[in-house]
């Protein structure tokens, strides 16, 4: 995708850029030999079924010279001709709309897996919200709509052009040259108009996109954090915000729907005069010329100028699909620019550091022995932290942590604890120095476990799942974890009552994926959960960022204490001063970052 994506993210134009965009994800829907052959057979599915249809303007106007004459016998020979055509024309023209609704659902398929993979992939879930707006739009709502309204126009692109070449022939031959000059220019004003109207929906209908996910994220916030907007009263402030998101989603989307009705209202006027434009073509031989025709000749020449109308219709109504598509195209192609041009180290194509050194941008040794698993030890050499905007957070730290130990960092707010995390995790590399760490996993086991304030469990997952996340459901980590065991880590993070309870009230539905039990559970309830998971995995580290904060002192002595029996070395960012005495170091971080 394009190498200057950050110069050209807000063009949403129907240009070249949207051309070239469009044709790369093209590239990616048709990714193996099946879709090609399906849009293969979707063209021997049209072109049999336009050559069949062809014919019927020749059986009409036999059945108006049948029906003067009264030949009843050639009538209904004549009508079982022209059923047999229809209902072949009808039957391929269902097959014809059956593979390309099918297409749409391999290029769906496709896309999405591409868009998966990337998005997973080093944490891009992670760094992509740095970059881009609303990426789950993106891989939704967007591709869905593209993927639908491409469809329609591969379709229409597909059947214009032979129905243009197959009656550009006929007309030619059965009524003269100037019959499809004629057409021709009248719909190349068609166009252009149309194509000066499509330039203004498309860049209005991206940003309509833009505003439906801000819209759409806005609820979403709302539905997450119910409970603390209740507690702060927050209704009024929250309507006003929703509402202003609101009032610019409504404003933008008038100016589509009148930009629509002006390419409507130019696409129907070409459209529907060109009924009109038929006959006049069909006329000029023989009102202006010596030309004379029978009822049965004037009836065929004038469907085959119909169809011909009829194709050029197809091109310009073809319009506001492209307009609809234009702001689904360039979303999910930024999106990809995205993923592809993301740097290796992040944060740093920006970076102005203060008090940076002449050559800043070495790249630091941040995981020495990542392969190796004899590594047991975290060491920081002359590390100084920043923020991604080149903040000093951290200066000079000189720090080796063998395993068996631990250590709490402790600070006011705001001084960087919890950004020291997120380096030693790998998550920021905006520093300068060296870090040398454990590989995060040794035979598909977590060495390095990380434990945020807020616990990230899941809905839908039994109690199992969400003890051997990160683990797949299928992986032999799953497999291996026994209900007895599972009800041994329960008794251990002294949760076995809560979860007697919600299985008395049926909270808890193991095989149902859309239950919300875990919403059921405390603050407290819910970090003692994520400690049953750490000692499920078992690692030689944890990173535990505030991760007893909603935790009376003595089950936070139980809990600690647990990480010491099962030889976990903690990483622990905290504010009590009780925390002290299950660690062997503390590092107290200062307001002048020393």
């Amino acid at each position: 995708f394009s190498p200057n994506r950050h110069s050209q993210e807000g063009s949403s134009g129907f240009d070249l850029l949207f051309l070239n965009r469009l044709f790369r994800l093209c590239l990616v829907a048709f990714a193996s030999y099946s879709e090609t052959l399906v849009l293969f057979v979707f063209l021997l599915i049209i072109l049999a079924q336009q050559v069949i249809a062809s014919y019927t303007g020749h059986v009409i106007g036999q059945f108006y010279t049948l029906i003067v004459d009264k030949d009843t016998e050639s009538f209904f020979k004549t009508l079982g001709y022209a059923s047999a055509i229809i209902i072949s024309s009808g039957f391929l023209d269902s097959l014809a709309r059956y593979s390309i609704e099918f297409m749409a659902w391999q290029w769906r398929r496709n896309i999405n897996s591409q868009l998966h993979s990337k998005y997973f992939h080093h944490q891009n879930y992670y760094y992509i919200l740095f970059e881009i707006d609303n990426p789950d739009q993106r891989m939704t709502q967007d591709v869905e709509n593209f993927c639908g309204t491409s469809s329609s126009i591969l379709y229409s692109c597909v059947t214009g052009p032979i129905i243009i070449t197959l009656y550009t022939y006929l007309t030619w031959r059965h009524i003269g040259y100037f019959a499809p000059l004629i057409i021709y220019s009248y719909f190349f004003v068609g166009y252009f108009l149309n194509r000066l109207i499509l330039s203004h929906i498309s860049r209005i209908t991206f940003i309509q996109d833009k505003l439906e996910g801000n819209f759409r994220f806005a609820h979403a916030r709302v539905r997450a954090s119910s409970e603390m907007i209740a507690f702060y009263k927050g209704d009024e402030a929250e309507k006003d915000n929703i509402d202003e998101k609101f009032d610019v989603l409504l404003k933008n989307k008038l100016s589509i729907v009148h930009w629509h009705w002006a390419l409507t209202a130019a696409s129907n006027f070409f459209t529907y005069f060109g009924s009109i434009v038929n006959y006049i073509v069909v006329a000029i031989p023989v009102l202006w010329g010596s030309s004379v025709y029978s009822v049965s000749e004037v009836s065929s020449n004038s469907f085959l100028c119909l169809q011909l109308v009829y194709g050029f219709s197809l091109f310009l109504n073809v319009s506001e699909l492209f307009a609809q598509t234009a702001g689904s195209t360039s979303r999910i192609a930024q999106l990809l620019e995205t993923f592809e041009n993301r740097p290796a180290i992040l944060f740093l194509k920006n970076f102005k550091a203060e008090d940076a050194e002449p050559d800043p941008f070495v790249p630091p040794t941040r995981y020495m022995a990542e392969s190796d698993s004899t590594v047991d030890f975290f060491h920081f050499e002359n590390v100084t932290v920043y923020t991604p905007k080149g903040q000093i957070l951290l200066k000079n730290l000189n720090l080796r942590l063998e395993q068996g130990s631990s250590v709490l960092v402790m600070g006011p707010s705001g001084v960087g604890k919890s950004s020291l995390l997120k380096v030693i995790s790998g998550l920021w590399c905006s520093y300068y120095g060296i870090i040398t760490r454990p590989p995060e996993q040794i035979n598909n086991r977590w060495n390095i476990f990380f434990m945020p304030q807020r616990p990230y469990l899941l809905n839908g997952y039994s109690v199992k799942e969400q003890l051997t996340y990160p683990h797949p459901v299928r992986s032999s980590a799953h497999e291996s974890l026994s209900d007895e065991k599972v009800a041994e880590l329960l008794e251990k993070v002294q949760l076995t009552g809560v979860f007697q309870r919600l299985e008395k009230e049926k909270k808890i539905l193991e095989e149902d994926n859309n239950n919300m039990w875990v919403d059921q559970l405390s603050p407290g309830e819910k970090q003692l959960l994520s400690f049953a998971r750490l000692f499920f995995h078992r690692p030689r580290f944890a990173l535990l960022d505030e991760a007893t904060c909603h935790l009376p002192q003595e089950t936070e002595v139980k809990m600690y204490e647990e990480c010491r029996a099962l030889g976990i070395s903690v990483i622990s960012v905290g504010h009590r001063d009780s925390l002290a005495v299950h660690h062997d170091f503390v590092l107290r971080i200062f307001a002048d970052h020393n």
